[in-house]
């Protein structure tokens, strides 16, 4: 066989490999890769204030906590989200792949529905408003709506002492009267346009919030995931159900 044909078919099954090993392992793709899927799951740089807050939103309602980093990021705050992707990321699937099996096996639970929306690191349904003008302005995220179905209940009706895993990748608890966290929308230096988030307010630092995450995540994920296989091995009642999750939520701080 001739030398060029061979390098060919080498190059060939080298790219399909390639191709196989990006599809199944996203950790192993280089940047240029990562912005190829990213741009082909719509998450590309932003070019407004509103469109980073659009993509932002959608990037965390898709899981894809490493494009809401890479593109509408900036600051301190996100070191911080970075740090705790390896953690947040698969608690936020494995809170849909519970809800998703509640649907599918007719289990209900208000109360659960409330400690979900809470072990949220930051609930994707959000709505946000601007103002000002120019290159940098301010955002109120606002969860009122998302946290209306939950007005039955309050942080009292879960396990105490549990606030450092709710809400875990923001600066305060999204409950209560005034839901909202202001944040700055800037244009940057390289032309597009990223959120700073504040990392503290109040007492409560999301270096404090990310390290818990760190530390307890996988304990967390692993009690969601055991509550997961009662419901399609058992079909708890509602009763049943919140006994169970208290539980898992109890044994996972």
């Amino acid at each position: 066989m001739p030398a060029w044909k061979a390098l060919l078919i080498f190059l060939v099954i080298a790219l399909v490999g390639a191709t196989g090993l990006f599809l199944l392992v996203p950790s192993s793709r280089p940047g240029p890769v990562k912005d190829w899927f990213f741009k082909a799951q719509g998450f590309t740089p932003a070019t407004s204030a509103n469109d980073a807050l659009d993509k932002f939103k959608l990037a965390i309602e898709k899981r894809n906590f490493e494009a809401a980093s890479r593109y509408y990021l900036s600051g301190d705050y996100k070191e911080w989200f970075e740090k705790a992707q390896k953690e947040s990321e698969p608690l936020a699937r494995t809170l849909d792949d519970l809800r998703a099996a509640m649907k599918s096996y007719g289990v209900k639970s208000d109360k659960g529905n409330f400690a979900f929306f809470m072990l949220e690191p930051i609930p994707p349904d959000f709505k946000f408003n601007v103002t000002g003008s120019g290159d940098s302005v301010t955002a109120l995220l606002d969860w009122k709506d998302a946290l209306a179905p939950h007005s039955s209940y309050s942080l009292n009706d879960l396990p105490r002492n549990m606030n450092l895993i709710w809400h875990s990748l923001l600066p305060s608890i999204v409950v209560g009267a005034n839901p909202t966290l202001a944040v700055t929308v800037a244009k940057e230096k390289d032309g597009f346009w990223r959120i700073q988030v504040p990392v503290a307010l109040g007492d409560r630092h999301v270096r404090d919030t990310v390290d818990y995450l760190r530390k307890n995540g996988s304990n967390f994920r692993n009690g969601l995931a055991n509550l997961k296989n009662d419901v399609k091995n058992n079909a708890p009642t509602k009763q049943d159900f919140d006994a169970s999750l208290a539980r898992y939520l109890e044994e996972s701080r």
